[in-house]
């Protein structure tokens, strides 16, 4: 031990600054694993907007068909019946329009009515991906900073025992 006498206040300071400089590595490690989660979360939360807008898209796009085969089907009947020299504007031709009209209708909304719901989910989750996101990095932040205080805390307990010991 006596040989060590002359060294041992430096290996006291070395092993003080390698507990810094630790501290400060596990600081930005934390505060970068923070930034990273708020921006996974913001991707993901990106990924299901842009779904939302994709499924909002869709039924549209199916109700446009669907409306666009009801007309086919009214022009269908219109002509059937005016080839058959029937009146197209009464009896059972007008009754085949009307009711593909209102079965059209109700079917289109239903395929936007659940187009605008499945939207509305990934919407919702998308927001609470983003807050559970921003929330995470919060906690990561505050962790890191409550260590890099503790760390500091120790760092000078033990500076002051070593100045204590090799004043």
């Amino acid at each position: 031990m006596a040989v060590l006498g002359p060294f041992v206040p430096l290996i006291a300071g070395a092993s003080i600054a390698v507990g810094a400089y630790g501290a400060y590595e596990q600081n930005r490690v934390t505060r970068k694993a923070a930034r990273e989660e708020v921006l996974v979360a913001e991707e993901e939360a990106q990924q299901l907007d842009e779904r939302a807008a994709q499924t909002l898209a869709a039924g549209s796009y199916n109700s446009d068909r669907i409306r666009t085969r009801a007309a086919e089907i009214i022009a269908e009947a219109k002509a059937k019946a005016a080839a058959n020299g029937g009146d197209t504007t009464s009896g059972s031709a007008l009754e085949i329009r009307k009711k593909s009209i209102t079965e059209s209708s109700i079917d289109q909304l239903l395929v936007m009515k659940d187009a605008a719901d499945d939207a509305a989910k990934d919407k919702k989750q998308a927001k609470i991906t983003r807050q559970t996101g921003q929330r995470m990095g919060d906690r990561l932040k505050s962790q890191a900073k409550a260590n890099l205080v503790g760390d500091i805390a120790t760092l000078a307990g033990k500076s002051a025992s070593w100045k204590e010991t090799y004043s």
